[in-house]
């Protein structure tokens, strides 16, 4: 099966573009308000489209579906990626103390981060980091900092969005995180806990500090938020990247731009045709998914591998929300 993209076709007298799998064309008759009719694959349903031949290409290559060095969108992206490598070399080389990384979840932001952190301690270039996730209290926070405290030490923060609900939380990081010669931590309040893991309760944090986040902390600051001046504090103690990344078209290139250039499919057995068939499939139905991330396309991926001639069936009943019945059928039927 083919991909076809289409820059300017009807359906049901409504434009359409986009790309999707192509079943065939044939030549238009009188009912047709186009030169042909493409019949494509379009929500798990074969459709017809009118279009005339200028206005459609067929594809043969995944490089023709992602156009990466055609589209200005991609091309930003793909720019904020390469300064999050760039900012990542300054953590590991001491000249950046606090790096907070903006965007979309299931992106690659903690993939790309990690795996620079282990090169960074097999080479000796840290002593070492730590990646924490989920959830985190304020003197465990303090814990971990007095742990990181020494220079060549990274204490990672990866999607712990909890701390930034938190007063006490928050008033550490701003110390740590401080841009004075000497940051000075302190937990004054009698804490037995403290003293049983060998924690000082005062302590010069001389470490680094990564944030990965999928808070969006300008449009937060704009909104004018509660949490909006710890927000201003953080950015203007830290380096604060935005990734670009944050809705589903933005996401869907970030999938896109992977895809192309990573091995990612390739060590699921995936041939470029079958790429080329997928991302055709996500580029068509990215609005209606119910999660849209690095993930997706590996699930595409594994249907595509169990049943090469089903996976569109099993993605379009797991993948896409179901719109088939609205609350105001329901009713209907129950009257």
């Amino acid at each position: 099966m083919q991909v076809v993209k289409i820059n300017d076709g009807l359906y049901y007298g409504k434009p359409i573009y986009g790309q999707y799998p192509l079943v065939g064309i044939k030549d238009g008759d009188v009912g047709c308000k186009r030169e042909v009719y493409l019949r494509v694959i379009r929500n798990g349903k074969e459709v017809n489209v009118h279009a005339n031949r200028a206005d459609f290409k067929v594809l043969t290559k995944v490089q023709d579906v992602t156009e990466i060095a055609e589209d200005e969108l991609s091309a930003r992206i793909a720019r904020r990626f390469e300064i999050m490598s760039t900012l990542t070399e300054f953590v590991i080389q001491g000249n950046v103390r606090s790096l907070i990384i903006s965007g979309a979840a299931g992106i690659g932001k903690s993939y790309n981060l990690e795996k620079r952190l282990n090169e960074a301690i097999d080479n000796g270039e840290i002593v070492s980091f730590t990646i924490l996730k989920g959830k985190i209290s304020a003197i465990a926070l303090f814990q971990q900092l007095f742990e990181h405290r020494e220079p060549g030490n990274v204490l990672v923060l990866d999607d712990i969005d909890v701390i930034f609900q938190d007063e006490v939380s928050l008033n550490l990081l701003k110390a740590a995180l401080d841009t004075g010669d000497t940051r000075r931590m302190s937990w004054l309040t009698a804490s037995d806990w403290l003293a049983e893991q060998g924690v000082d309760q005062e302590f010069e944090f001389e470490g680094a500090c990564v944030f990965i986040t999928n808070l969006d902390f300008d449009r937060m600051i704009e909104r004018g938020t509660a949490l909006a001046p710890h927000f201003k504090a953080l950015i203007s103690r830290s380096i604060y990247l935005d990734l670009g990344i944050h809705t589903n078209k933005e996401i869907l290139t970030r999938i896109k731009q992977v895809v192309n250039t990573t091995a990612m499919l390739d060590v699921h057995g995936i041939d470029e045709e079958q790429k080329l068939l997928m991302m055709a499939w996500m580029e068509s139905n990215y609005e209606n998914l119910r999660e849209l991330s690095l993930r997706s396309i590996l699930k595409l991926a594994s249907f595509m591998k169990g049943d090469p001639n089903g996976w569109m069936d099993i993605a379009e009943a797991t993948m896409v929300r179901n719109s088939g019945f609205t609350i105001d059928a329901i009713s209907a039927l129950t009257e």
